[in-house]
């Protein structure tokens, strides 16, 4: 089971089992979406240049309605990783296509380009 401290840790554990979203339904439980915030931010700054991570703190931050801080993230994911694009995103071994289908949407939304 993958817990915030899997995430901390940047373990790529992070990606199976249960974990405090759910994209299968759209995105993460509204109730939810604020807390998700936290533990991506204290991953972001154990683990700064690791991508995956800032992508889903970006998609959070959409789902949170704060669009600012996700182009300010989408926008440092481009000067780390100055090809990431919504095409290298679907690349991401995500089993659920819904799930997949959710990142992508918010991650577009937070200004990654095609």
């Amino acid at each position: 089971m993958a817990t915030d401290t899997n995430l901390l840790r940047g373990d790529k554990s992070v990606f199976r089992g249960k974990r405090p979203f759910s994209w299968k339904f759209g995105g993460f439980r509204p109730a939810k979406t604020e807390q998700a915030i936290t533990p991506r931010k204290a991953a972001k700054s154990s683990n700064p240049n690791v991508v995956p991570i800032r992508l889903h703190l970006a998609a959070s931050y959409v789902r949170a309605g704060r669009m600012e801080d996700a182009q300010c993230e989408v926008e440092e994911i481009r000067t780390i990783s100055p090809d990431e694009t919504l095409d290298l995103v679907k690349t991401i071994p995500i089993a659920d296509k819904h799930a997949l289908q959710g990142l992508l949407g918010e991650l577009r939304e937070g200004g990654l380009p095609e």
